[in-house]
């Protein structure tokens, strides 16, 4: 295709989004606030100004989004756009992906030790309560009671077997031998429901934390990407393509339970995950996070929680 060609067809893609926009009677700040994406990256799409958004990947995905909501086909646009001939980045995948075998040793080693004090601790917590019985201070075993019961009369019985009259200097004697003198049950003690509650103080801290949301928003750097900037599983073409404009929490694995990010990430990091969907994703700070799930915007709000995390599964 020559390079007139090009330009030509181009130009149709930004024309046509830019009337289908104008005859709807809305502005690019609007659709952009609808669709929760930078408007610099609308106007740049109908000024054909592909180059200004980054990878080829972004583009198609944000030409989608902008194409659903002014009602026309996002299919033919894309097809517009893969014509004029702009290449993804190449991923070299001759070089397996190797684990950390250290790094595992030690996960592996320090989750034994906590679940070895967790286990200790439990115990210290039954013996304490009375759960766990052991040798008295002497040495001696402690013996164990069985508490007596007492035998109600049913109903119905007017009148008991007779039972021979007893002296009273065999009282006791006597007692031992007859079952009916002697109570075989004996009242249990309900015990003790203590029940806790944080203290003014604690409320007060808990409700000094500030919200996740009051981080200032930060534009991100140009995205141009490498190889780094590639998290492959091991098993899957379904595609993520992540940008953050504010710093956040991001952790996500895919169906075959490979991690491809976990970890506080600054504002301006842009990453490309590939893997088996549904994706389990985990965000600390939802709005700052912009997340294209293969080729189309993915609208977080509806997940988004009022301390602006967000946890969900990509899937479609």
């Amino acid at each position: 295709m020559s390079e007139l060609e090009s330009i030509q067809k181009s130009s149709k893609i930004g024309e046509k989004l830019r009337q289908a926009r104008t005859s709807a009677g809305l502005e690019i700040s609007d659709v952009a606030a609808d669709l929760r994406i930078n408007s610099e990256y609308l106007q740049a799409l109908e000024l054909n100004q592909f180059e200004e958004i980054g990878a080829p990947t972004y583009t198609k995905g944000y030409l989608r989004s902008y194409a659903n909501a002014l009602k026309l086909s996002p299919e033919a646009l894309i097809e517009e756009f893969e014509a004029l001939g702009y290449a993804e980045p190449q991923l070299n995948t001759t070089t397996p992906i190797e684990s950390d075998g250290g790094s595992n040793k030690l996960v592996h080693l320090f989750s034994m030790l906590v679940l070895a004090v967790t286990l200790g601790l439990f115990a210290y917590w039954l013996f304490n309560k009375g759960y766990m019985s052991g040798p008295s201070a002497s040495g001696e075993a402690l013996e164990y009671t069985e508490p007596a019961a007492r035998v109600e009369i049913p109903q119905g019985v007017s009148q008991l077997p007779l039972v021979d009259a007893v002296e009273e200097g065999n009282t006791e004697s006597s007692a031992a031998s007859d079952p009916l003198s002697t109570p075989l049950v004996a009242e249990v003690d309900t015990p003790e429901v203590v029940t806790e509650s944080l203290s003014t103080t604690e409320s007060e801290s808990l409700a000094s934390i500030a919200p996740l949301a009051e981080i200032p928003a930060v534009e991100p750097a140009s995205r141009v990407f490498s190889e780094d900037d590639y998290i492959s599983a091991e098993a899957g073409n379904d595609e993520i393509l992540l940008t953050l404009t504010q710093e956040s929490w991001i952790e996500i694995e895919d169906a075959g339970h490979y991690q491809l990010m976990k970890g506080i990430y600054p504002a301006g990091t842009s990453k490309i995950l590939r893997g088996q969907q549904p994706f389990q994703v985990f965000l600390g700070n939802a709005p700052g996070v912009e997340l294209i799930f293969n080729d189309s915007v993915y609208n977080m709000t509806p997940h988004t929680r009022s301390n602006n995390t967000a946890k969900f599964a990509l899937i479609n």
